[in-house]
């Protein structure tokens, strides 16, 4: 009984870190038209989401090329690699009007993405505890 209580307790800690990890603090950016932004990229693979994205957005990497655009509901993601360990990442407002766009990045490495994969494996061990102690007072 004790097992089933920590393993249901590490299922709830590890549900906690995942919400935590996934909420991403979003940078504001107002592009005036005909702007550019430069946002500086610091690791060989980077994943970008944009909020607020219009048709009228350019992108372009300094020093690495862009590798996937996935489009969501109001949303990109898009996954930069890097030539080097450094590059630009440009956004160019085509557009005559004046855009309000959010965005964040993610490295591999970052303590977010770190976060996300150890609460699968802490869940994964909860579940696994608490299914051995329901097998074994069967």
């Amino acid at each position: 009984m004790k097992r089933i209580i920590v393993g249901i307790f590490v299922l709830i800690l590890a549900i906690g870190i995942a919400f935590y990890a996934s909420a991403s603090n979003f940078h504001n950016i107002s592009l005036s038209p005909y702007d550019s932004k430069e946002i500086n990229l610091n690791s060989p693979i980077d994943l970008i989401s944009i909020k607020n994205v219009s048709a009228s957005i350019s992108l372009s990497v300094i020093n690495g090329s862009i590798d996937k655009i996935i489009n969501e509901s109001n949303q990109e993601i898009i996954i930069v690699s890097l030539n080097a360990s450094r590059g630009e990442l440009i956004l160019i407002n085509n557009s005559s009007s004046l855009l309000n766009i959010k965005y964040n990045i993610e490295t591999l490495n970052s303590t977010r993405v770190l976060l996300f994969f150890g609460s699968i494996i802490i869940f994964i061990s909860g579940s696994v505890l608490v299914l051995t102690e329901i097998k074994r007072k069967k």
